[in-house]
């Protein structure tokens, strides 16, 4: 149905339906069946048939990435303007993945042991081994929280840097390790009551800085998902 320019789709089943050329800032859909990423790991919601239609492709270009880049930006933008801030989020999501994916073509790393390794748990493990063989910026984001729309993913990346800077501090000389850690996570009160050389210093200094920066995420993409 076309109301002033728009098309509108209510609750129409959407899969295998290609958009590639098409403006979505002139489309509106309401309940409508997207693809599904088939993964339940690095689970994704309401893809397009353009993207799922790459992840079956041999060797996909950057342009073809954003091609489809550019759909979910415009379906981003369409919801922003709707204030449905849900939708928002789940094509923010797509549109940082193609990115990621686009980003990863352009520049070829040499494969590494782990990759072989995991072969036969392909399907589980694509978007990790992708990641591992292609590490560039979007990488890193999507990892850490999930593009800041996975406060689970970032509150558990958090938990694993408290405990190798437990780790970190132990080997450092710290008796008390996971007390030393734990308040270089909250702005806690700490005495200098022991002596630190310039090294142990710089290591404190760095911990403290990796758990700020987490955290952080992870109450960005907390703020983000009660948000929308």
């Amino acid at each position: 149905m076309s109301v002033g320019g728009i098309v509108r789709f209510k609750e129409a089943d959407l899969t295998g339906v290609s958009f590639e050329g098409s403006d979505l800032m002139r489309f509106d859909f309401y309940g409508c069946k997207f693809e599904d990423s088939g993964q339940w790991l690095w689970w994704r919601e309401k893809l397009l048939y353009d993207d799922k239609k790459l992840e079956t492709k041999k060797n996909p270009s950057s342009e073809e990435y954003l091609k489809v880049e550019k759909l979910y930006t415009a379906l981003k933008q369409r919801a922003k303007e709707a204030h449905d801030w849900g939708e928002v989020s789940i094509w923010h999501y797509n549109e940082k993945e193609m990115a990621r994916k686009r980003s990863a073509t352009k520049k070829e790393v040499e494969k590494v042991v782990v990759y072989k390794f995991w072969k036969k748990f392909k399907r589980l493990f694509k978007g990790l081994m992708v990641s591992i063989n292609n590490i560039n910026i979007y990488t890193l984001y999507w990892l850490v929280s999930g593009y800041g729309e996975r406060p689970l993913r970032a509150f558990g990346v958090w938990i694993i840097l408290l405990i190798v800077g437990a780790l970190v501090n132990w080997i450092s000389g710290y008796e008390e390790a996971v007390v030393m850690t734990l308040k270089q996570a909250f702005p806690l009160y700490r005495d200098s009551t022991h002596d630190e050389n310039t090294l142990q210093v710089g290591v404190l200094i760095f911990i403290s800085i990796l758990l700020y920066s987490q955290f952080a995420l992870f109450l960005m993409a907390l703020r983000n998902r009660f948000r929308r």
